[in-house]
């Protein structure tokens, strides 16, 4: 068994206002994501998608502290 992981960001779920194409880019990677893992439904090989939690960088400043801590739980069918 082979396996393809993916990994996209909470923002492909929550979008934020003042980043839309950074947004839209992790949307697009989620949405490759479960287009492929229908493809590949019937082979041996299994696509994962691993969304990464909001991390403190300079892109976003402190909204940990702001916001909370978000985990996504993803189903892999």
């Amino acid at each position: 068994m082979a396996a393809i992981i993916n990994i996209t960001f909470g923002l492909a779920y929550v979008p934020h206002a003042r980043m839309p194409v950074y947004c839209a880019t992790k949307y697009a990677m989620q949405s490759f994501t479960k287009s492929l893992r229908h493809q590949l439904r019937n082979d041996s090989i299994k696509v994962f998608e691993v969304a990464l939690p909001i991390v403190d960088t300079d892109l976003e400043k402190g909204v940990r502290k702001k916001r909370g801590t978000l985990i996504m739980v993803l189903n892999q069918k």
